[in-house]
């Protein structure tokens, strides 16, 4: 079944160690970018950035930023941009 509308739903644990895992549901294809930024605006990684069909997916974030080293302890945000929404979620990562 074809989900009719989008959804990110929280992630889980929070705060998490050492992954954290994202349900995602996303009614029709489109065009969807998941990044994650610290606290001081700065990209950290990129999770999604293509093209994706309907339906639910699982999403995890394994803290490791786009260079493949381990990111410190602390608060980030997950930015997820679908189609023209836009939905911005807080994670904190503890060691």
């Amino acid at each position: 079944a074809v989900p009719d509308s989008y959804a990110l739903h929280n992630n889980f644990p929070n705060p998490f160690n050492p992954v954290a895992h994202f349900d995602l549901i996303i009614p029709y294809g489109e065009f969807v970018k998941m990044t994650v930024f610290d606290i001081m605006g700065r990209e950290v990684a990129i999770l999604k950035n293509r093209m994706m069909a309907p339906g639910q997916y699982k999403i995890a974030w394994h803290a490791i930023d786009n260079f493949g080293k381990s990111v410190s302890s602390g608060p980030y945000f997950l930015v997820m941009k679908y189609g023209q929404k836009t939905k911005v979620q807080k994670l904190i990562f503890l060691k």
